[in-house]
């Protein structure tokens, strides 16, 4: 039997932030709070990075799902 492949597409929501790829830039994704743009992060620090835009740690399910929708993001050892 084999497992179930769950995948997630760009634009995701976590907290009151929208990341979306759109008009991001290559290797970037682009936050947007309140349909503001608020800045850009690269794909692979976004794990690392969003904490501090949020102001708090990230649960084991954003940390999920951000995993699966941003190409290249990565979990820091």
């Amino acid at each position: 039997m084999m497992a179930e492949v769950i995948q997630m597409k760009l634009p995701i929501t976590i907290g009151d932030i929208e990341i979306t790829r759109r008009q991001a830039g290559r290797g970037m994704v682009r936050l947007i709070k309140h349909g503001e743009s608020i800045g850009r992060i690269e794909s692979n620090k976004v794990l690392d990075d969003l904490p501090r835009v949020l102001g708090r740690k990230l649960t084991i399910e954003e940390q999920v799902a951000i995993t699966l929708a941003v190409p290249g993001a990565v979990v820091a050892a």
